[in-house]
């Protein structure tokens, strides 16, 4: 819908809070020697491919609650998103 009303995703800020699973990984199996492996990168590329947009104009981060409250204790998750919508060129040379 957003395309056909002239807009796209300028940009897209996604911030996961929880204890676990972590989203850096130092022994997983598909890391390469001597680095973690990150998570956050397939999430970018996931959620690009979904929107229809570039994955520079995605960010994931994540961060815990230092085992403070619900998601300190791993009863709770919480995810966060902040979108910045632009209006196309087309449709900015009309406005």
């Amino acid at each position: 819908q957003m395309d056909a009303r002239g807009y796209r995703i300028g940009n897209l800020d996604v911030t996961l809070i929880a204890e676990a699973p972590r989203m850096i990984v130092k022994d997983h199996p598909k890391s390469e020697p001597g680095k973690p492996f990150d998570h956050k990168l397939g999430m970018v590329e996931n959620i690009a491919s979904l929107l229809g947009c570039p994955p520079s104009r995605v960010n994931v981060k994540a961060r815990t609650h230092e085992k403070v409250d619900a998601v300190g204790e791993k009863r709770a998750k919480v995810a966060t998103l902040s979108r910045c919508s632009s209006a196309s060129r087309e449709l900015a040379a009309l406005l």
